[in-house]
C-alpha cells in the first residue's frame, strides 16, 4: 500500500496538467529571487527559476539566453507543468558563498530527455545530455536521479539552463547544495534507504517462509503485494534503471506503468483475501473482482496503450482502489470483522506519512528527518502492522482449529455413541431394517427382518439370499420397477410388495427405501425398512369381500323388493283396469237404454272377483311389509326380561309355533334354563326356522319328517341347535342363505326370502350372538347367544325408574333384574 504516495503525487501531476500556463497574467507573478548558497544548507531553486514553454521545439540555448522576454516566472514556486508534449526551458540562478564545488540535483527520475548547460560568471563550463530515455552512462554523476556538479568560489554567479521533454508528467523539483553537504546527505539517505528496504525485504522473506510452511493464500498475496510495491518504488526512484537495465532505456519506458499496474493487481488480491470478501461479502468481492479485471487490463495494455494515456489511467484506477480499500476496511470494521481494524489502522498510518511527506514537499511544514522520510516510516509501520495482523490471524486460526479439533473429538465421541445407539436401535427395531448394494444383495439386515421371513439369524438371511429380486420377490417385474423408480427418484415410500419367505409362503410388506450417496455424489448403497402388513392386507381383502357381499345383498334387496311388491301391485292394477273397462261398458249400455239384467249381473260378478283378488294381493303386501319390519330389530319393540328358555322351547310342542302336523318334534332341553333376554326374539327365530323347514327343507311325500331342537347351557351363554332331516343345502346355497330376499321358491308360491335373514339379524344384533350353518345330512343351524344381556333402558321408552327392590318399573310389566350366575 506504499504506492499511495505515488498516487497522491500522480494526482497532483494530473491536476497540474489541467492548468494552462499560457493563460496566466504575467503581472500577477513574482519574479525569481537571488539564492546564496552557504555551507551545510540545501536550497530549493524552484522559487529562484523562470521557464519557457517551447511548444514547437524551435528554441536553442543561444536564443533563450538572448531573448529575455521569453522567460516567465514560475507560478506558485513549483516546477510542475503536468502532462505536456512541449519542451520546457528552465533557468535557475544562484551565487556561491563557499569555495568548493556545488551540486545541482533534479529530484524526479522519470524525465525522458534532460539537456543541461551550466554557466559560471557568464562562461559555459559544462553541458550534458541525459534522461531516462538515454543510456544511464550519459549521466555525469552516478545517481538514480539527475545530479550535476560545478566548481565554484565565493562570489561566483552560477546560471543553469535545463531543457526538459517527456511523455509523462513534466515535474522538476530542483535543489542545490555544497558537495560536502551532498555527500553527508547521501550517507544519511543510504542509511535510511538501506534500513527501509532491509525491513521491507525481511518482511517479504519472513512472510514467504510462513507461507511455505502453512500455505495460506493471504501470506502469498501479502508477499506479492509488498514485492511489487518495492519493485515499483525502485522503478519510480530510478534505482532499477541504474542497476538492472542501465543500457536499455526503451525497457525503462514500460516499467513504470507495468510495475504500478502489477502492484494494483497484487493489492486488490490481498484486500480480497485479507478481508475474506469471497465468502463473507459476495457483493464487495464482485466489486473488487471488477477492479481486478481493470488492473489486469492495464497490465496487458502496457504494450499497446501510449504512455501519456496509460499513466493517467493507472493513477485514476489507483485512486479508485485506494478509496475503495479504505472505505471497505472502515465498513467491515464497523460490522465487527476481526481483521478489518488492523487493515484500517495500517492504512491510516500510511496515509499520515504520505500527508506529512507531501506537506513538506510543497513547503507547508519544515523539512527535517521525520518529514523527509515520513512516507517510508508510514510504509514500514503499515507493513509491520499488516504482518502482525497476519500473525494474529494465524493465532486466531490455530485457536479456532484447536477448538474445532476439540469439538470434532467431542462430535466423534458423540457420533460413536449415537452410532452405537443407532446400532442397538437398528438391531432391536420392531420393523425390519436392511442395507443392500447395487448388485441386488443384502449387505446387512436386522433380527426383525430375518424373523419376518423365517430365518434364524440375520447372518443366515444375508448368506442364503443371493438375489433379492429373484429369491424374495413374488413378482419380479414389480421389484424391478421399484428399483428403477428408486434410482430415478432417490427414495420410495410405503411401496406394497408380495415377498417370499424361507419356507415358500408369502407375506405382504410395506417397504420404504432410499439411496445413500458416497462423497462423489454417486449411489453407494440402499437402505430401507420393511413392515409386515399381511394381516392388514388380508383385512383389506376381507373388507373388499364384505363390501362385495353387501353390494350383492343390496342388489338382492332391490330386486326382491321390486319383485315382491310389483307382482301384487301389478295384479291389482290389472284387476282395476278390468273393472274400469266393464264399468265403462255398463255405463254406455245404461245411457243407450240397452243395459240388460245379464250384463248387470256379469258386471257384479267381475267386480266381486276383482275386489277379492285385490284384497288378497293387498294382504300379501301387508304381510311383506310386516316381514320388512321384522328385518330391522329396532322396529320389533320387544321387551327384555328374565324367563325360562327351556319352558319357552317346550311351548312350541304345545302349539305355540307353526302347524307341525305329520312332523316329529324332538326336544333335548334341560328342565330349566334361566336367561335374561328377549323371549319374543327366540319365538321369532324358532318360527322362522320351522317355516324354513316346512317350506324348503322337506320334500313332497317325504316320510319320517323330523325336527330336533337342543339347548346347551353354560354359565355365561346358551347354545340353541336346530336340525331337520330335509333335503339339506348345497355349498352355494349355504353361502347365500342369510342374504335378504334370497329364496329358491320365488314366484307363485309367494316366498319372500326374508326368513333366514330375519334369523341372522335378530341373533347377531338383538341377542348379540352368532349363528352358524352346520354340516348335517339335512339342515342344521347353531345359535350361540349370551345368557344374560345387559339391560338397555334406552330400548324401552316405557321405563320409568329403577326401584329399590331391584325391579325395573315399566308401564306394562314388572321385569326382575337378572341375577348373575357364578
Amino acid at each position: 500500500m506504499c504506492w499511495i504516495r505515488y498516487v497522491v503525487l500522480m494526482l497532483a501531476v494530473l491536476a497540474s496538467s489541467l492548468t494552462c500556463r499560457a493563460d496566466t497574467d504575467i503581472n500577477d507573478l513574482v519574479w525569481p529571487k537571488l539564492i546564496e548558497v552557504h555551507q551545510g544548507d540545501i536550497y530549493s531553486l524552484e522559487d529562484a527559476s523562470k521557464y519557457i514553454e517551447d511548444r514547437h521545439g524551435e528554441y536553442n540555448i543561444q536564443m533563450v539566453r538572448e531573448q529575455a522576454e521569453l522567460w516567465q516566472p514560475v507560478p506558485d514556486d513549483s516546477l510542475n507543468f503536468g502532462y505536456s508534449r512541449s519542451k520546457f526551458w528552465i533557468h535557475s540562478q544562484f551565487n556561491s558563498e563557499i569555495n568548493e564545488p556545488l551540486i545541482i540535483r533534479g529530484e524526479y527520475a522519470l524525465i525522458d530527455f534532460v539537456d543541461v548547460w551550466i554557466y559560471r560568471n557568464g562562461q559555459l563550463v559544462k553541458a550534458h545530455q541525459t534522461g531516462d530515455s538515454r543510456p544511464y552512462y550519459s549521466r555525469p554523476i552516478e545517481h538514480p536521479q539527475f545530479v550535476f556538479s560545478v566548481d565554484s568560489k565565493i562570489g561566483d554567479q552560477i546560471d543553469v539552463y535545463f531543457r526538459l521533454q517527456t511523455d509523462g508528467s513534466v515535474t522538476w523539483p530542483l535543489r542545490v547544495m555544497s558537495e560536502s553537504t551532498y555527500e553527508t546527505q547521501q550517507d544519511n539517505i543510504l542509511v535510511v534507504r538501506g534500513g527501509y528496504f532491509g525491513i521491507m525485504l525481511v518482511m517479504v522473506l519472513y512472510n514467504l517462509f510462513i507461507y511455505a510452511v502453512i500455505r495460506q493464500r493471504a501470506y502469498a498475496y501479502y508477499v506479492l503485494f509488498v514485492s511489487t510495491f518495492l519493485f515499483f518504488q525502485l522503478v519510480y526512484e530510478g534505482v532499477a534503471f541504474q542497476h538492472l537495465w542501465p543500457n536499455l532505456p526503451w525497457l525503462n519506458a514500460y516499467m513504470l506503468p507495468l510495475s504500478y499496474a502489477l502492484n494494483e493487481v497484487a493489492m486488490i488480491a490481498f484486500i480480497r483475501v485479507f478481508m475474506e470478501l469471497p465468502g463473507k461479502n459476495p457483493r464487495l468481492d464482485l466489486y473488487f473482482r471488477m477492479l481486478m479485471i481493470m488492473a489486469v487490463g492495464l497490465v496487458v495494455g502496457v504494450t499497446v496503450i501510449p504512455y501519456k494515456y496509460l499513466v493517467p489511467m493507472v493513477v485514476v484506477l489507483a485512486l479508485v482502489v485506494t478509496i475503495s480499500g479504505f472505505s471497505t476496511g472502515a465498513y467491515l470494521w464497523s460490522k465487527g470483522n476481526k481483521f478489518a481494524h488492523y487493515f484500517t489502522v495500517a492504512w491510516a498510518l500510511l496515509l499520515v506519512g504520505l500527508v506529512l511527506g507531501n506537506l513538506r514537499a510543497i513547503g507547508i511544514i519544515p523539512t527535517n528527518f521525520v518529514t523527509a522520510h515520513a512516507y517510508q516510516f508510514g510504509a514500514v509501520f503499515e507493513v509491520l502492522l499488516l504482518s502482525l495482523a497476519l500473525a494474529r490471524r494465524i493465532d486466531i486460526a490455530q485457536k479456532e482449529k484447536a477448538l474445532a479439533e476439540k469439538e470434532m473429538i467431542r462430535a466423534q465421541r458423540e457420533s460413536i455413541l449415537n452410532l452405537k445407539r443407532y446400532q442397538d436401535l437398528y438391531d432391536n427395531a420392531v420393523a425390519g431394517m436392511f442395507q443392500s448394494n447395487l448388485q441386488d444383495r443384502f449387505i446387512r439386515v436386522n433380527g426383525a427382518l430375518a424373523n419376518m421371513f423365517g430365518y434364524e439369524s440375520p447372518q443366515e438371511m444375508v448368506s442364503q439370499i443371493s438375489s433379492i429380486s429373484h429369491d424374495l420377490a413374488a413378482d419380479k417385474p414389480d421389484m424391478d420397477e421399484l428399483f428403477r423408480k428408486l434410482l430415478r427418484e432417490k427414495s420410495v415410500m410405503d411401496r406394497e410388495l408380495k415377498l417370499r419367505c424361507k419356507d415358500g409362503s408369502y407375506i405382504w410388506v410395506s417397504m420404504t427405501v432410499r439411496t445413500v450417496m458416497d462423497i462423489a455424489g454417486n449411489v453407494d448403497h440402499l437402505e430401507g425398512s420393511v413392515v409386515d402388513i399381511t394381516e392388514r392386507k388380508y383385512a383389506e381383502t376381507y373388507r373388499q369381500e364384505e363390501e362385495r357381499r353387501r353390494m350383492a345383498a343390496l342388489e338382492e334387496v332391490v330386486v326382491g323388493v321390486a319383485h315382491e311388491v310389483s307382482t301384487p301391485l301389478g295384479i291389482n292394477l290389472t284387476s282395476l283396469s278390468l273393472i274400469e273397462d266393464r264399468q265403462l261398458e255398463l255405463k254406455q249400455q245404461f245411457e243407450s237404454g240397452k243395459m240388460s239384467r245379464h250384463s248387470f249381473e256379469s258386471f257384479i260378478d267381475v267386480l266381486g272377483d276383482g275386489i277379492d283378488l285385490m284384497s288378497r294381493n293387498l294382504k300379501r303386501i301387508e304381510n311383506l311389509v310386516h316381514n320388512f319390519r321384522q328385518v330391522s330389530v329396532h322396529h320389533l319393540g320387544y321387551s327384555q326380561k328374565e324367563f325360562d328358555l327351556a319352558d319357552l322351547v317346550r311351548g312350541i310342542a304345545l302349539g305355540d309355533g307353526p302347524d307341525l302336523t305329520g312332523i316329529c318334534l324332538d326336544l333335548n332341553v334341560p328342565n330349566q334354563v334361566d336367561v335374561c333376554s328377549y323371549p319374543q326374539a327366540f319365538l321369532l327365530i324358532l318360527e322362522k326356522l320351522m317355516e324354513n323347514s316346512l317350506q324348503h327343507g322337506f320334500v313332497k311325500d317325504q316320510l319320517n319328517k323330523s325336527i330336533r331342537v337342543e339347548l346347551e347351557v353354560q354359565p355365561s351363554k346358551v347354545t340353541l341347535t336346530y336340525k331337520d332331516n330335509g333335503k339339506g343345502l348345497d355349498k352355494a346355497v349355504q353361502e347365500k342363505i342369510f342374504m335378504p330376499f334370497y329364496t329358491t321358491q320365488r314366484g307363485a308360491l309367494g316366498r319372500t326370502g326374508l326368513g333366514m335373514y330375519i334369523v341372522f339379524n335378530v341373533t347377531t344384533q338383538l341377542l348379540q350372538g352368532r349363528v352358524q350353518v352346520l354340516d348335517h345330512q339335512g339342515f342344521a343351524l347353531s345359535i350361540e347367544v349370551p345368557r344374560y344381556l345387559e339391560v338397555d333402558i334406552s330400548q324401552n321408552e316405557a321405563v320409568r325408574d329403577v326401584s329399590s327392590d331391584g325391579f325395573i318399573q315399566v308401564s306394562e310389566n314388572v321385569v326382575p333384574l337378572p341375577k348373575k350366575k357364578a
